[in-house]
C-alpha cells in the first residue's frame, strides 16, 4: 500500500482518472509517493506541496551564503544564449532568476530585464553585484497575478518547471504575459535518464515532479503553446553530478568542511578532548583538498565515462530538457 494517496484529479491536466502507483520515497522531510497521470504523463509526489521560502532560504542547498561571489552561467543559459544572440530591445523576464548570473548576460547583449526570485537573498545579490533592475522578491505565482503591462518577447523558466506545486498555472499566466508569438523557454530534468532513481536532488522537496518529453510537450499543446521543440542537455554532465552527489555524500564533505571551518574555543590550558580535536582537526585540513579533488573531480568522471555508452545507446533523453514553445 503506497505511503500517500494519490490527488482526487491529476494537478496537470486535472483528468480525474486513477493516478498509477509508481513508487514510495522516506525522505528526512517527511514521506512520499510517486504517482502517474495516465492521461497526460505528468508524474507528481504526494503530498503535492510546495516547501515554501523559508525552506529555500534557510534549509537547504539553494541557501545562498553571505559570501557568494557570482558564478558561471549554466548550460541550459549558454545554449538559450547560442539559439538567440540577438536580443537587442527584446523583453526577457527570467522566472525563478536566483542571483542573476544570466539576466546580467543578457543585459550585455542590449536585452531588457525582469525577473523574480522567492530567494529574498538572492534578489539583493542579484541587485548587488550586477546592478540590475526590474528584480521583484516574489513567487512566481504572486508575480504574475499582478496588474502588468509590460507584454514579454521571452519568458524562461530554468530548472523551476519541477520545483512547483501549480506548474500549469504558472505557465497558464506565463502565456497571458507573453507578446503574440512569444516564446516560453523551460529546462526540465528528464526523467527518462540513466540511474534517475539515484539523484537526491528528485525527490521533495526538491523536485515535486517528474517529465518525459512527451508529457511536457503534452501539457504545452493543451495549454494552447505550438511549435514545441525540445532538446537533450548535459548528458555526460548530469551523470558526473548524480557520481558527485553519491560520493560527496559517503565521504562526508559537507561535515568535514564544516568541521574544517569551525573554530573551537581553547582554554589557557589544553585539555585532552581537545587536543584530540586540534589534531583530527589538521589531518582534515591536510587531507581535505587531495581527498575533495578525487571525490568531487576525478572519481565522478570515471565513473560517468564507464556508464556513458550505456547511456548513449539505451537512454538517449537522458540529461536536461531544453524546451521552447510559441505562445498560439
Amino acid at each position: 500500500m503506497p505511503l500517500k494517496e494519490a490527488n482526487q484529479f491529476c494537478p496537470f491536466c486535472q483528468s480525474p482518472n486513477e493516478a498509477k502507483f509508481l513508487q514510495d520515497a522516506r525522505k528526512k522531510n517527511g514521506q512520499f509517493s510517486l504517482y502517474e497521470c495516465p492521461n497526460c504523463g505528468g508524474q507528481y509526489w504526494a503530498p503535492f506541496s510546495h516547501p515554501g521560502s523559508e525552506w529555500y532560504q534557510n534549509g537547504d542547498i539553494y541557501n545562498i551564503k553571505p559570501d557568494f561571489s557570482p558564478r558561471h552561467i549554466h548550460f541550459y543559459h549558454k545554449y538559450f544564449l547560442k539559439v538567440h544572440p540577438q536580443l537587442t530591445d527584446k523583453i526577457i523576464l527570467d522566472l525563478g532568476c536566483g542571483t542573476g548570473e544570466f539576466l546580467n548576460e543578457v543585459k550585455k547583449i542590449g536585452g531588457q530585464t525582469y525577473g523574480v526570485d522567492i530567494d529574498q537573498e538572492a534578489i539583493k545579490i542579484a541587485k548587488h553585484f550586477f546592478k540590475l533592475d526590474h528584480l521583484e522578491n516574489k513567487s512566481i505565482e504572486e508575480f504574475l497575478n499582478c496588474e502588468n503591462p509590460i507584454q514579454y518577447d521571452y519568458i524562461t523558466l530554468f530548472e523551476v518547471f519541477e520545483h512547483t506545486d501549480n506548474p500549469v498555472e504558472i505557465i497558464k499566466k506565463a502565456k497571458q504575459s507573453l507578446k503574440p508569438e512569444g516564446l516560453l523557454v523551460l529546462s526540465v530534468p528528464s526523467r527518462e535518464r540513466i540511474l534517475a532513481n539515484l539523484a537526491a536532488w528528485d525527490y521533495p522537496f526538491h523536485h515535486l515532479s517528474r517529465w518525459s518529453g512527451k508529457a511536457l510537450k503534452k501539457i504545452l499543446e493543451l495549454n494552447d503553446f505550438t511549435n514545441v521543440k525540445i532538446i537533450y542537455l548535459h548528458k555526460f554532465g548530469q551523470l558526473t553530478e548524480v557520481f558527485l552527489d553519491l560520493l560527496a555524500d559517503k565521504l562526508h564533505f559537507q561535515r568535514a568542511r564544516k568541521f574544517k571551518k569551525d573554530d573551537y574555543n581553547k582554554s589557557p590550558g589544553i585539555s585532552k578532548l581537545s587536543f584530540k580535536i586540534m589534531v583530527k582537526k589538521m589531518i582534515i585540513k591536510m587531507l581535505y583538498k587531495p581527498a575533495r579533488f578525487v571525490g568531487v573531480k576525478l572519481m565522478p568522471r570515471i565513473l560517468a565515462a564507464t556508464i556513458y555508452p550505456a547511456l548513449l545507446l539505451f537512454y538517449p533523453r537522458s540529461g536536461v530538457m531544453y524546451i521552447e514553445a510559441n505562445k498560439k
